[in-house]
């Protein structure tokens, strides 16, 4: 009895697991790092291919610079990023382990016997 119970908690906690796992990537803040990282990615591409058509070197510059801020911009969207992706797949992991020892502990529980050891 008291390995199915333990089984029950195992399953229980791998559920809730995956659900936080699944709230962190589908949560606003992760969704508006996405979109502000793509936003600077895109900025940074036009920057550069302006910077490349250029012919002026004062216009190189500004367009390199600006490249460059969008470029760091960048970073640390990616930084939130890999935090939140990093968070979801330990939960998910913890999520899988639970599970898969909250089905195991039961089935390989030891029966117990009602017979009386013999004596000698």
């Amino acid at each position: 009895m008291e390995r199915k119970i333990t089984g029950i908690v195992l399953c229980i906690t791998a559920v809730i697991c995956i659900v936080i796992g699944i709230t962190t990537l589908s949560s606003n803040q992760y969704k508006a790092s996405v979109a502000g990282y793509n936003a600077a990615m895109i900025q940074y591409r036009d920057n550069k291919s302006s910077e490349q058509s250029s012919q002026l070197g004062l216009f190189k510059y500004g367009y390199n610079r600006l490249a460059e801020i969008n470029s760091q911009r960048a970073e640390e969207y990616q930084k939130v990023i890999n935090k939140y992706r990093t968070q979801a797949i330990v939960l998910f992991c913890i999520g899988a382990v639970s599970l898969i020892a909250g089905i195991v502990i039961p089935i390989t529980g030891k029966k117990e016997s009602t017979e009386e050891p013999p004596q000698s």
